[in-house]
């Protein structure tokens, strides 16, 4: 994805105009309670960031990363 320096909140304009940065995450949930009324499931997801090499220096590197655990509640379907 093509991002400008203003979406990516630098203070000035840079030389290099538009920039490539970058988003993968892979997630998964494994339901634990279903049919119940309320359906319960456990759930990770991990994601890396990336930018050009041209913003390491303000960004502190050009990969960065995250993960979260979660719950996910949500009704259970209607049967008919």
């Amino acid at each position: 994805m093509q991002k400008n320096a203003h979406e990516l909140a630098l203070s000035e304009p840079h030389p290099e105009g538009n920039f490539g940065v970058g988003l993968y995450s892979v997630g998964y949930v494994r339901d634990l309670v279903r049919d119940k009324g309320i359906d319960v499931g456990l759930g990770a997801q991990a994601t890396v960031y990336t930018n050009p090499l041209a913003l390491s220096e303000i960004y502190g590197g050009n990969k960065h990363g995250g993960f979260q655990i979660f719950l996910r509640f949500r009704p259970s379907r209607m049967s008919h």
